[in-house]
């Protein structure tokens, strides 16, 4: 497998392999908005990309908000990414996209007084238009394409509700309460798929998760619990098909990662990422590699510990972590999606660093055939052992194959604050030395520490105590 990662905050047109800094500012990513938005799989948020391409060059496509709250649209060519304005009026909030019959790009948003605006491209450019006006729709919206129709999902502080908005060809769009939602619902995620429709949604504040489905030619949507710890269901990605769906999405009293699947009466729960010291998310998106969510599932998520952009894969309980991004605050919006089908999957993930703004594309490829599982080699150990010629002990663990490691130390609230090691090394056992200093090089305070291993493919942690 391979990943390929660039700038999008660069000139109109820039090389892949040469980033650089974007002439217009206002076509970097909207900094005051970073705090404020979630993100699905099918992306409202700062930046959008299409869930499930299937035409080829889609997943070079995705739409973004500039520091102007105007929306944009990006798409890689031949000499590079060609960026232009979908937008110039609205200030635009709850980003979302998707694909039409054709392969052209649909955007939605709400604008300042919570209207639903839709934006298409044709020939001869954006075609912008206001659905629903003054709907009171203030966060995320999520956008999905199915042969002859588009759905919009959303949630309205106006009347409390969780919305569906349909569009059937070319006809007028049309709009339905789904179901009463308690105040501060949002991050709405919705699949359409041969008429049947579901969304996943955070319900209340702090939110627990529920799924709302509806078949093909039924009269009312089946409203199910699908985790009712408080604080989960923030920033859900629904991915699957019905009867076969799947939900990664963040839960925010311990920062964990989870992913949901049905089983017979019910949901399972996986613990993604999130143990211990770990801080994960929330921003995540999911895609189904095995093109069902009880197959391959990959999760692109922010690691708000470390700061960087990871990714998770496999199903079940055993998932296999690594991390694709560490140069700084990377991830903390990010959009993901997978196509087009064949021998090989593409998965795209757009992404915002902090607090530059900087707004970056990464890809990966693999055979569907070849998805890694944590179980396909041997787990990863990492031992942290007290030293007298060092205060912060010896750590050691064993390099599978060759590639980049990196050992970080986390304080006991999950704050990165040494990196001991960061290079390439070869297969075999591995001793790191730590002098109990932090990134400033300042003597740590005695207590308690965690440290993670990251390898390619692979991660471990361990608990440790710093005595002075």
């Amino acid at each position: 497998m391979k990943w390929h990662v660039c700038f999008l905050v660069a000139f109109s047109t820039i090389a892949l392999a040469q980033p650089a800094w974007a002439q217009d500012p206002d076509a970097m990513i909207c900094l005051h908005c970073t705090d404020m938005v979630s993100d699905t799989t099918s992306f409202p948020g700062l930046v959008a990309t299409g869930r499930r391409m299937v035409l080829p060059g889609e997943h070079r496509r995705l739409a973004f908000v500039g520091i102007d709250h105007h929306v944009r649209y990006a798409e890689w060519g031949p000499t590079g990414w060609s960026i232009e304005v979908v937008d110039a009026a609205t200030h635009a909030g709850g980003l979302a996209m998707d694909f039409d019959d054709l392969g052209r790009p649909i955007v939605c948003y709400h604008d300042s007084t919570g209207g639903i605006v839709v934006g298409k491209r044709i020939a001869s450019g954006w075609v912008v238009q206001t659905i629903f006006p003054a709907l009171g729709v203030l966060g995320p919206t999520s956008l999905a394409h199915a042969p002859g129709m588009s759905g919009i999902a959303c949630a309205t502080t106006y009347s409390s509700a969780l919305l569906y908005l349909q569009q059937v060809g070319d006809n007028p769009w049309t709009i339905e309460t789904v179901t009463p939602v308690q105040p501060g619902s949002g991050d709405p995620s919705l699949l359409l798929e041969n008429g049947a429709r579901a969304i996943a949604w955070r319900d209340g504040t702090p939110g627990v998760l529920r799924l709302a489905a509806s078949q093909s030619g039924g009269p009312t949507w089946q409203i199910q619990l699908v985790d009712g710890e408080p604080g989960a269901g923030i920033w859900t990605s629904l991915i699957g098909h019905p009867g076969d769906y799947g939900i990664a999405y963040g839960e925010a009293p311990d920062h964990q990662l989870r992913y949901a699947h049905p089983i017979p009466g019910g949901w399972t729960v996986d613990l993604v990422d999130g143990l211990g010291a770990r801080m994960a998310g929330l921003a995540c998106g999911a895609v189904d590699l095995g093109n069902g969510a009880s197959g391959p599932v990959g999760i692109a998520y922010y690691d708000k510990g470390a700061g960087d952009l990871d990714y998770a894969q496999g199903g079940g309980p055993a998932w296999a972590h690594t991390w694709l991004d560490a140069q700084g605050d990377v991830g903390a919006t990010l959009a993901c999606g997978i196509g087009p089908p064949g021998s090989q999957d593409t998965v795209s993930i757009v992404y915002a660093a902090r607090p530059s703004g900087d707004l970056f594309y990464y890809e990966r490829l693999s055979a569907l055939t070849g998805v890694p599982h944590e179980t396909s080699r041997p787990a990863m150990h990492l031992t942290w052992r007290r030293d007298a010629a060092h205060a912060g002990g010896t750590l050691r663990f064993v390099m599978p194959e060759q590639g980049t490691a990196r050992v970080t130390i986390l304080d006991a609230q999950g704050r990165r604050i040494a990196e001991p090691l960061a290079r390439e090394l070869g297969a075999g056992p591995a001793d790191v030395a730590w002098d109990g200093r932090d990134a400033s090089g300042q003597a740590v305070a005695a207590g308690v520490y965690f440290a993670r291993v990251s390898v390619p493919g692979a991660s471990a942690g361990a608990r440790g105590i710093v005595l002075h």
